[in-house]
């Protein structure tokens, strides 16, 4: 790809130092480990060999990607592909159909999507699944709480998505997934981790310390051992601020 001169880098990612990084690491750890983040006993269980591996593996595809990859968040990568700097990228189905938009891309028809891939192997898809939802406060009166629900309702009917289909990929009736889904779908197919994230306390506190930790492994200031036992250490410190351990 690079010897072909059509592209400036062939890979782009979702590497920022700190949230957009962590999310890397969890996908690839997910593909490779399944749900082991934590042991038994809730204590925390990624400074291993599949935490290390995790790491290796983004430093590595990190060579194929534009250098400033430390900055590089979604709206980053998605602007390389719109632009066709990049040939591929693992991100956001949501953000695919903003290649097609033609006010702002010039690969409009140009872009595939397809499930994401193995960290190994025999291994699960590099990803765990994110679907949006609603959240009704339970200290609001009845008839507030029912109002808001039946404005919810009104915005997730068949008559939205008809309109808005490919704007998203969507769990509503009358969704029919057209190409820029087809990635979505396929991964979703392909069993990727059980892991429906971040539905609990503990996976965002292993996001967030893996975020604060592991930039010094990219930078070279740290090794791979060293930045997982950091982050280990501080999901440790805020497991039991938060009564999660004693």
């Amino acid at each position: 790809m690079r010897q072909s001169g059509k592209v400036d880098y062939p890979l782009g990612g979702m590497t920022m130092s700190g949230w957009n990084m962590a999310l890397e690491w969890l996908n690839v750890y997910a593909s490779l480990a399944g749900d082991s983040f934590l042991n038994a006993d809730g204590t925390p269980n990624f400074n291993n060999e599949n935490g290390i591996k995790a790491l290796e593996l983004l430093k590595r595809a990190s060579e194929y990607m534009d250098p400033e990859y430390l900055v590089s968040d979604s709206t980053f990568v998605q602007q390389q592909m719109q632009q066709g700097k990049i040939a591929m990228a693992n991100i956001w189905a949501s953000r695919a159909g903003a290649a097609d938009n033609e006010a702002e891309s010039k690969v409009v028809g140009k872009i595939y999507t397809a499930a994401s891939p193995l960290a190994a192997e025999d291994a699960r898809p590099v990803a765990m699944l994110f679907w949006d939802g609603i959240v009704i406060p339970r200290n609001i009166s009845d008839e507030a709480a029912e109002a808001a629900f039946r404005v919810a309702m009104e915005g997730l009917d068949t008559e939205m998505v008809q309109a808005h289909n490919d704007d998203a990929v969507w769990l509503i009736e009358g969704y029919k997934p057209g190409r820029l889904a087809e990635g979505a779908v396929a991964t979703a197919s392909a069993q990727p981790s059980p892991i429906s994230y971040p539905m609990t306390i503990e996976m965002g506190l292993i996001h967030s310390a893996i975020g604060n930790q592991t930039s010094g492994f990219f930078t070279g200031a740290k090794s791979a051992e060293a930045a997982l036992r950091a982050a280990e250490e501080e999901y440790g410190t805020a497991a039991r601020e938060a009564g999660l351990l004693q």
